[in-house]
């Protein structure tokens, strides 16, 4: 088989490769109007653009839906105030926390689980404490610190928040 005809053959290979997985992602797509009432309310923002995400993404955003419209009103205005702090925010802000969601979500089960443990486990003085004390360090001291910390035992993490609390109560002003 001469050469030139090899490659035409192997171009389309590609071209038909293509136009198959293509028509398979268009499959797992579901058309705006095959949405429910409930879906096609919470989702009228992405309305627009909704043909033309990728599968992946709508399954994603229905899944969402589906959260929110299970969501006490309570926590649905929590969230709802969440975003529009988020929205308020300088975009190079924005996307430095968009990375730091990323890098959280890159790290395994078990290791995200054991941060909101932690997270969730710290008073609300204490949480703004620690978000003064990373604001003032340095980047690359925010993530020595952060190295050292995911380093240690959790009965390390327990006597060094137990050191900190004491360092902090000396610090108080007596009555």
């Amino acid at each position: 088989m001469p050469a030139e005809r090899r490659r035409m053959l192997a171009r389309l290979g590609v071209v038909l490769w293509l136009a198959c997985a293509t028509a398979a992602h268009a499959a797992d797509a579901v058309a705006w109007r095959d949405l429910s009432a409930a879906e096609q309310e919470v989702l009228a923002p992405v309305r627009e653009r909704w043909e033309s995400l990728a599968p992946e993404r709508q399954i994603r955003l229905r899944e969402n839906a589906a959260r929110w419209q299970s969501m006490p009103s309570e926590e649905r205005a929590r969230v709802r105030e969440g975003f529009e702090r988020f929205q308020a925010l300088p975009p190079e802000r924005q996307e430095r926390i968009r990375e730091r969601r990323e890098r959280f979500r890159a790290l395994a089960p078990e290791k995200r689980a054991e941060i909101r443990e932690r997270w969730q486990k710290m008073s609300p003085g204490e949480r703004r404490s620690f978000r003064n004390r990373l604001r003032a360090m340095m980047p690359a001291e925010r993530r020595a610190a952060r190295e050292r910390f995911l380093d240690m035992s959790p009965e390390q993490r327990q006597r060094w928040r137990d050191e900190r609390r004491e360092r902090h109560r000396e610090r108080l002003p007596t009555p």
